[in-house]
């Protein structure tokens, strides 16, 4: 007769610990999170999407809005001041990263649920 013998060394602590783990997801939780936050900021860097895609540029409107929300962004006679300046140039700036999109590009795909 063969008999087998197992030792749990070690085993039912670690499974121990692992369900204790579980019984609060709010650390991964909140890891995942941060990392969902941090993501979404990656993307409004470099202005793509989340699947690498560039964003259009900005339209006039959307730009002059932006310029006009904030009234720091004027002098007093009405010309732009140093701020509005800089806001406009990293628009500019934005823009030229961005490559031009391909009209013909293939459909993304979608995100799984």
């Amino acid at each position: 007769m063969i008999q087998i013998t197992l030792t749990d060394t070690g085993v039912h602590a670690e499974l121990t610990r692992l369900l204790r783990r579980f019984q609060d997801p709010t650390p991964a939780l909140d890891a995942i999170g941060v990392r969902i936050v941090d993501f979404t900021k990656d993307r409004f860097e470099v202005s793509q999407d989340p699947y690498g895609t560039p964003w259009e540029p900005n339209k006039d409107s959307t730009l002059r809005a932006m310029l006009h929300s904030n009234t720091q962004n004027f002098t007093r006679r009405g010309t732009v001041s140093a701020r509005g300046a800089e806001l406009a140039d990293r628009q500019e700036a934005a823009d030229r990263r961005r490559p031009a999109l391909d009209p013909v590009s293939p459909q993304r795909p979608r995100p799984r649920r």
